[in-house]
């Protein structure tokens, strides 16, 4: 089916597009959940292209053709909404191109975004709020974060940095409790720790995991683009190459 756009709100059900060609503009909202499977969206019919999303959405085996000099957004104008992505392409110009880099919208921190069973973090209060929710995988958008203290004692976390993304632990180095036998795993991101002699964020019975790919230095760590600076002992601690 192909559709030039579509505008509806006031949804109390559930709505569902199957293998739709959707050229232009689109917004939507309501209490039920919108769903597009094997959907195509953009087609360079209108000055703008895709989504403001005001209900729970999932998008899956999805593609988002998007051309320059338009207008191309997948944006949550909702709150409290969850937007789900799974198994989605996007184009720019012909160009691959990562189909979170397209999502965004003025509510987007009030909002949950899953990008293939990771919970997308692109603000210090979506990372906040993706912790105390209880998320064990997270995605960030590049950009610099104070690492929050949730409760993680004895559970698991990973923490994956899309692009360049620094974290600072600087005031979690002598409170380490809430991540008592937890396992950290981190990945693409650089953490930033303090300089003083007992840093429980590390030095905590705790198990963190990094991959080793690059070089080692005396005053920094560089582990498969992770980088821990002014770091002492670890305890408990997997590295590997």
């Amino acid at each position: 089916t192909d559709f030039r756009g579509f505008h509806f709100d006031g949804m109390n059900g559930n709505v569902t597009f199957r293998r739709c060609e959707i050229n232009g503009f689109n917004a939507y909202g309501g209490k039920g959940t919108a769903t597009f499977e094997n959907c195509v969206f953009g087609n360079d019919e209108s000055s703008y292209n895709g989504l403001n999303t005001y209900s729970n959405t999932v998008l899956k085996d999805c593609k988002f053709v998007y051309n320059s000099g338009k207008t191309n957004f997948i944006d949550m104008e909702g709150t409290g909404k969850t937007l789900s992505i799974t198994n989605c392409t996007a184009t720019l110009d012909g160009t691959e191109t990562p189909v979170i880099d397209f999502v965004g919208g003025s509510q987007l921190a009030n909002n949950t975004v899953i990008l293939d069973g990771k919970t997308y973090a692109s603000s210090q209060t979506s990372l906040s709020n993706a912790l105390n929710n209880g998320a064990t995988e997270v995605l960030l958008k590049d950009g610099n974060y104070t690492m929050p203290e949730p409760d993680l004692r004895g559970k698991g976390l990973t923490i994956t940095g899309s692009k360049d993304v620094v974290i600072d632990a600087t005031a979690v180095d002598a409170r380490d409790q809430f991540v008592t036998g937890a396992t950290l795993k981190f990945e693409g991101v650089t953490l930033n720790f303090g300089k003083v002699n007992y840093m429980g964020f590390a030095n905590t019975a705790s198990l963190m995991v990094f991959t080793i790919t690059n070089t080692l230095t005396t005053k920094r760590i560089t582990i498969n683009q992770v980088k821990i600076r002014m770091i002492p002992l670890l305890r408990d601690s997997i590295f590997s190459a």
